[in-house]
């Protein structure tokens, strides 16, 4: 995929088409993840993690020691356009690979495919995991969630309810989950709300405002912070207080084409922007809690922002994306907006970012 899809989908921005076969989230595909890699949450750390980088572009998850722009060991088997990164709490590493259609996982420390999860995995572009380690896979393609015993491939629940296309998956401090639903093929964004119980009931919906709903991101009172692009304006994030489905404010100030959403431990919201067109760069803003307006923009090493995540001493990470074949990852100290490290050997369309053994 890599270079080719990025000219795709950078003629899909141009031209408000959407590029077959995967969500119009533009320049690259779903994002969580990633994220989670979709939508991180900054905390401290008691000890420094290894960065781990799915590369879209060759099919690899590269790892990094803290502090180190070399790869300490590169992940090939069994990835197949590596979508999202997640680990369990005992170290296993998840990857979604949606042009395979399954899930792989990885013992902590090791590249070799421990086992593969396919039973009822279809275009699988987000993946999240609950305090129990039990996998949830949004299947975008059959606009399901499917659910699966911790350790196991076992599929243990399939649900539907609200569902439109699920592309981005998060949840939140007590245990429900969230789902961003495209909407493509009936042209309205939502985000539904499932609760915490093994049954996953369907608490609410949330439409209000939404377009193309990209990113989603929920803070320590459980609001909720929803990117949304608006294309050919600019996007915005809305926001809305806890348990609730209409919107509390909106956030528009520095948003250009956004393409996802990071808390820090402090409750600041940064926001990933990719210029409308090819040749400029784009940056990550920053807002206070509670804020609209913007606290700091972060465009020192930004190409196209694809992901973010906060890693070892809450640095944040940046997923870049080129439009000439030079990707990277950039990091940010805690705070600031000056250029710390950049990585380039081994990153190749960055789709999400995480930290791990």
């Amino acid at each position: 995929m890599g270079r080719t899809l990025l000219a795709l989908l950078v003629t899909s921005l141009l031209t408000g088409c959407s590029h077959a076969g995967s969500p119009p989230v533009l320049p690259a595909a779903p994002l969580g993840a990633a994220n989670a890699a979709s939508s991180p949450t900054a905390t401290p750390d008691k000890a420094p993690k290894n960065l781990y980088v799915a590369n879209e572009g060759n099919n690899t998850v590269t790892v990094y020691k803290p502090g180190s722009s070399t790869p300490l060991r590169t992940i090939v088997a069994g990835l197949n356009s590596p979508s999202d990164v997640r680990f369990d709490s005992n170290g296993y590493l998840y990857v979604a690979n949606p042009a395979a259609n399954d899930v792989t996982v990885y013992a902590p420390g090791s590249t070799k495919v421990l086992r593969t999860i396919r039973t009822g995995v279809t275009d699988d572009w987000a993946i999240a995991l609950d305090s129990g380690n039990n996998l949830y896979v949004a299947n975008l393609d059959a606009s399901t969630i499917t659910e699966y015993k911790a350790g196991t491939s076992e599929l243990e629940h399939t649900f539907s309810a609200g569902l439109d296309e699920p592309a981005v998956l998060k949840f939140d401090k007590s245990g429900k989950l969230y789902a961003i639903n495209q909407g493509v093929s009936s042209g309205h964004g939502s985000v539904t709300v499932y609760g915490a119980s093994s049954s996953r009931l369907l608490l609410r919906t949330i439409t209000d405002g939404l377009v193309n709903p990209v990113a989603i991101a929920l803070d320590g009172s459980e609001n909720v912070y929803v990117a949304n692009r608006r294309y050919p304006a600019n996007g915005n994030v809305e926001v809305y207080k806890a348990n609730q489905t209409t919107i509390d404010r909106t956030i528009t100030d520095g948003v250009l084409q956004l393409t996802t959403l990071a808390l820090d431990s402090s409750g600041n919201l940064y926001v990933a922007n990719t210029p409308i067109y090819s040749s400029e760069n784009g940056n990550v803003t920053v807002y206070a809690p509670g804020g609209s307006k913007t606290m700091r923009t972060i465009s020192a090493g930004i190409l196209w922002p694809q992901c973010l995540a906060f890693g070892s001493f809450n640095y944040l990470n940046v997923g870049n994306v080129s439009m000439y074949g030079k990707d990277t990852v950039t990091e940010y100290p805690r705070g600031s907006g000056k250029l710390a490290r950049t990585i380039s050997s081994g990153i190749s369309f960055p789709s999400a970012l995480a930290f791990g053994p």
